[in-house]
Order: structure tokens, then sequence, then C-alpha cells
């Protein structure tokens, strides 16, 4: 009898464990999250908006038109002593090279035939370099990490000449990130944006950026296609 009872009370017991077992769950938790792949799509109206904010005037006057090199720009580089800039200068020409239809960017040892002419070094060099007599074209320089000067036709909405600033601070990542930015400006991207913190024309970007953004080709593309 007493065997019995303890045959009866194991059975309660087995059977008592198994109601609490639970089938594995399929619920994804914090620390596995989904993976969902999705594509950014980027509409007409987004582009159209985003190249009114860039393109439109300049960010030290008060014009409202828009500018273009409307002749192939050719590019001169100051500064070539450090092979990592000149390679990572080359490597932005080229990728607006493929963006653009319009005109060719070509890279020139001559100097005295380009009307695009860049310098990665420090403000004081730049300045002499280039020849600025105006105190707040000196402040602007003194005061950021690069700037672009150019000489305007207002009638023909053309460039005709840039002289772009980048300061070399020794960091690269920041300083390809403003000559990516600059270089870029210099042909007619004069305005910069407070909301697209990922784009190469943000004035608050939350870190260095390297390439362009889908919705910076769109715009450059637009600029200057045919």
């Amino acid at each position: 009898m007493k065997n019995i009872f303890y045959l009866i009370l194991l059975s309660i017991l087995i059977m008592s464990c198994g109601s609490n077992v639970e089938p594995p769950s399929t619920t994804v938790t914090e620390s596995e999250p989904e993976v969902v792949a999705t594509k950014n799509v980027l509409t007409q109206e987004e582009i159209d908006s985003f190249y009114d904010e860039i393109t439109i005037g300049t960010e030290l006057s008060n014009y409202t038109q828009r500018f273009w090199y409307k002749k192939d720009v050719y590019v001169y580089l100051y500064d070539r002593d450090d092979s990592v800039y000149v390679n990572e200068f080359n490597k932005i020409v080229g990728e607006l090279n493929d963006l653009i239809e319009r005109i060719n960017i070509v890279v020139t040892d001559n100097r005295y035939e380009s009307n695009l002419c860049i310098s990665i070094t420090d403000g004081e060099t730049f300045i002499q370099r280039t020849n600025i007599k105006k105190p707040q074209s000196k402040k602007v320089v003194n005061r950021s990490l690069g700037t672009v000067f150019s000489k305007l036709d207002k009638v023909t909405n053309e460039i005709l000449y840039s002289k772009t600033f980048v300061r070399k601070t020794g960091k690269k990542d920041v300083d390809f990130c403003t000559l990516r930015e600059e270089l870029t400006q210099s042909l007619g991207f004069y305005q910069d944006t407070y909301s697209c913190t990922n784009s190469i024309f943000s004035q608050f970007k939350t870190e260095e950026v390297l390439e362009y953004t889908e919705l910076d080709k769109a715009i450059i593309k637009k600029h200057y296609s045919n």
C-alpha cells in the first residue's frame, strides 16, 4: 500500500512538471533584433527640395540664383607633399566625374590654366598664396575648416574661377571630410543644410562624412545634367 502511494505521488509530480514545459519561443528578444532590409527610395520632391536648399545663392552673399561651371574645370592642387591626401583628392575628383555629365573635371599641373585652385594648408599660407586683402575674408579663413571664394558672373550664372581652402589639421578623417565638402561646394553647391546630418553639405555633421549620400549624388547629377 505504501509503494502504491509513492507511485501515485511520483506520477502527480511528473505530470505537474510536464505541465510547465513551454515550447521554444519564436519571439525575437532585444538582444537578438530582427534585421529587416529596407530600400530608401528618394522621391523627386525630396531631391528638388534639397537641390533648392543647397544651390540657390551662397553662404556669404544675398544672391538668389544658381551658379555653374559651364566649361571644363581644371583643378590645380597646391599641396602635393602628402600622397595620402593626393590620393583622396584624386578619388573625389573621380567620383564627381562619374556623377557629372555636362563638363569634365581635369587635374592639371599648370596653375595658370586652372579655374579652380585648392590649398590644403594653414590659414595664413592660403591668405598669402591667394592674395586675400579684405579683413572680412581673412576672418572667414581664420575661423573655418574650409571655405570657397569664387568669381561669379551674375548675368550668365557662370562660375569663372574658384579659390578653395581646406585647413590641414593632421586628422585625416576631418581633413578628408572638409576636402570633399569644399571641392564639391566649389562647383556651385554653396549652401549648407541644417537638416541632413549625414550629408556632405551638412552644417551639423554628427561624424566625419567621407562618402556622398544618395541625396548628395542626386543633386550633383541634377545640377550638371544635360
